[in-house]
């Protein structure tokens, strides 16, 4: 089979636990929910309800805040 050589696009996630508790809900997952971290220092991973399965990172195009850092 020929491998194709399409680009992928990935759309962006808003950075929102309740956006997220909402799709979740909509493909079916239960049982959880998001949460916002606030750091990952051990104080600020203290408050981070038990047990985390995942941690999901959302942050900006690397290259606009390369180009916008100069």
């Amino acid at each position: 089979m020929a491998e194709t050589k399409e680009k992928v696009y990935w759309t962006a996630l808003e950075s929102n636990p309740d956006t997220m508790n909402k799709l979740i809900k909509d493909i079916g997952v239960k049982g959880l929910r998001c949460e916002d971290i606030f750091g990952f220092d051990d104080d600020a991973l203290a408050f981070v309800p038990q047990p985390c399965y995942a941690v999901i990172l959302c942050f900006p195009d690397y290259k606009k805040v390369f180009y916008h850092s100069y």
